[in-house]
């Protein structure tokens, strides 16, 4: 009795400690700032908790269940703070850690296994990252123990109770996340393991299990009834990261993925210290020795439980891409713990002197701290965790903005940032994300003319390093402000322009073309000299929106010469959106000027004769936009911008 409570004691002892570990900074600091996927889930937990939609399934990012998302928007709802999506997954990490000390004491009936798998799953580099990382993955571990427990428990005990809180996990972990779909498999097999030694019970465990699934069928059914309507969703995301997967590749992920325990990890440095194992040495020994005594002792159901789990837990990272993928595999992390929770025992059986027993404490203490010093230490100083905390200095540059100002930030575009803002969005708020605009500033720079609204610019130095010096030449008066970031350096600047303010170019604004009543061509220069072969055409065209529009025109550039052979006259010639693409007209606003410089290859041979330098713009369907000059008369569907002769 005195044993089991120092065991009891120790238990309580170790989930305060992880607590702490999970609880302490769960804000901000590690990782620093706040990434696309945590604001997906934050944007929407609030549309939740502001009762503006109720989703049974999201079809944003992918798709994904939708059970994180309420309970995010819970603690939205009572917190009102962004970092709840940081908190919801450290309680998530907290709470598996005692439910995996339970499942050890009610599948070994030990409470000492139970202590032993609650230390190593709570200083696991695996689940310490996810524990503090704002998404789902954690809840799964959480949903996936709960389930083995109290099934366990109702083997065990014929309780109908524990089957339905049986139910109640594997339901929730259904509505989690898309890998938990494979979970029951676990459960099955374990269930049928059991009854060949306890054949007698099997109605009472028929009549269990009916119980449970119909708890699993309530709880998952608003989910189930939409993949019914819909049942292109139940696949799409599985199909999205597996479709790359051959059989041949199957079989290498299954080498990479085992690998990953102990040689070398995942790559992704969102996951893990890129290329650090799962397990160091030590968890790396007391493994092999958790699964020796596994196969020596295979007759236990408990045992075949704990392997259909791990094995099953590793799976949706060997039939997925980017293997080994430590997020898609994490539903295997209580079964590692529970295997180096036995390897432990074995090891302080087989050693009985007291030395050697202290040699065992201090190699697992020394473990826990190296795992920590990775994390907290290397993981945090790695370089990439700029890239994670780029959107939220780049939001804390914007919002010392005026409310009324324009909002713009480089180079945060489409194709160079994965097609979402999330985070932005965010962190800036519904009313001031709708003033933000996003470009390449090393493609082009928008500017606010005189009559429009105070500005404010964010640039992210290590991406773009011309923006500055530009703003700052056209703007003199503007003002240069550096936010106090968590960083050695500034790698985020904001440059406010006031309004009023006429920017100042080398080149003079006036109307010279417009092209229908979408667009105006309020100045440019081009260097006929730059006309000649093997050169370059070198253009700055100073473009502005005369209203509001919704097609996304794209702008061409044609040099035209004498005809060729076979008839054509383009001899060079440029076709994209403006900025590089990266500033569609949908987004203009009118008093805005978008100024960007070319440089159009010309070919080896130019022969003589005359040549026309001349732009335009054309919509989705190829029909080009109409041209009038500053004289009100039209000229066609292209505007002439140079004229020259080459002798």
């Amino acid at each position: 009795m005195a044993l089991k409570l120092r065991a009891y004691f120790c238990s309580v002892a170790v989930l305060l400690l992880v607590a702490g570990l999970y609880l302490w900074d769960s804000a901000s600091l590690i990782p620093p700032g706040l990434s696309s996927d945590e604001a997906f889930f934050l944007l929407q937990a609030r549309s939740i908790a502001e009762g503006k939609a109720y989703p049974v399934y999201i079809t944003g990012n992918g798709g994904i269940e939708p059970a994180f998302f309420y309970l995010v928007a819970g603690l939205l709802k009572i917190l009102g703070v962004g970092w709840a999506v940081r908190l919801a997954v450290a309680f998530g990490g907290l709470l598996s850690v005692a439910l995996v000390m339970r499942a050890g004491q009610t599948l070994f009936e030990s409470a000492w296994v139970g202590l032993g798998a609650g230390c190593f799953l709570g200083t696991l580099y695996w689940h310490l990252n996810f524990s503090r990382y704002g998404v789902q993955y954690i809840w799964v571990v959480v949903a996936a123990t709960g389930t083995v427990v109290w099934l366990w428990e109702g083997l065990k005990t014929q309780r109908l109770r524990a089957f339905a809180l049986s139910g109640i996990f594997m339901g929730f972990g259904l509505q989690t996340y898309v890998a938990f779909r494979l979970f029951p498999v676990v459960a099955i097999v374990g269930t049928l393991i059991w009854l060949v030694r306890h054949w007698p019970d099997r109605w009472a465990v028929l009549k269990g299990w009916g119980l449970l699934s119909g708890v699993v069928g309530v709880v998952y059914a608003p989910t189930a009834l939409f993949f019914l309507r819909s049942p292109e969703w139940f696949y799409y995301r599985f199909r999205q990261t597996a479709e790359a997967v051959s059989g041949a590749g199957v079989w290498d992920n299954a080498r990479k993925v085992l690998l990953g325990l102990m040689v070398q990890g995942d790559l992704d440095w969102r996951h893990n210290l890129i290329g650090r194992p799962a397990l160091d040495v030590v968890q790396g020994y007391l493994f092999v020795l958790g699964a020796i005594y596994l196969i020596r002792r295979w007759r236990k159901a408990e045992l075949w439980l704990v392997g259909a789990w791990l094995g099953i837990g590793l799976l949706p990272s060997i039939l997925t891409e980017n293997a080994p993928h430590f997020g898609r595999a994490i539903m295997a992390t209580p079964a590692i713990a529970l295997l180096l929770s036995l390897g432990l025992w074995v090891l302080w059986e087989v050693h009985q002197a007291r030395e050697w027993r202290w040699l065992v404490v201090a190699a697992v203490a020394l473990s826990a701290c190296l795992t920590n010093y990775d994390y907290f230490v290397r993981w945090r100083a790695a370089p990439e965790q700029l890239a994670h905390a780029k959107d939220t200095l780049l939001a804390e540059a914007l919002l010392a903005a005026p409310s009324e100002a324009w909002l713009y930030t480089t180079p945060m575009h489409q194709e160079y940032y994965y097609d979402n803002f999330w985070a932005l969005e965010f962190l800036l708020g519904e009313e001031r994300y709708a003033q933000l605009r996003t470009f390449n500033g090393t493609a082009c720079q928008i500017l606010p003319l005189a009559s429009s609204v105070p500005a404010q610019y964010a640039v992210f130095l290590p991406d773009d390093a011309q923006t500055m010096a530009f703003l700052q030449q056209a703007f003199p008066q503007g003002q240069v402000a550096l936010p106090q970031l968590p960083f050695d350096q500034n790698y985020v600047i904001a440059f406010s322009v006031a309004g009023q303010q006429t920017p100042t170019l080398p080149l003079k604004l006036a109307s010279v073309f417009r092209f229908s009543d979408v667009i105006e061509l309020a100045g440019y220069t081009i260097a006929a000299s730059s006309l000649q072969a093997s050169g370059s055409l070198q253009l700055t065209l100073a473009w502005q929106a005369i209203q509001e529009n919704s097609i996304a025109y794209k702008v061409f550039i044609h040099v035209l010469g004498p005809a060729k052979d076979n008839g054509e006259i383009v001899y060079a010639q440029y076709d994209n959106g403006p900025c590089a693409n990266s500033y569609p007209t949908t987004q203009w606003r009118p008093h805005e000027l978008i100024y960007e410089t070319y440089a159009i290859p010309l070919p080896a041979t130019l022969p003589r004769g005359t040549y026309v330098v001349q732009v335009g713009w054309y919509g989705p369907d190829g029909q080009r936009l109409p041209v009038i000059n500053e004289f009100d008369h039209s000229v066609g569907d292209a505007a002439p911008l140079l004229t020259v002769s080459l002798p």
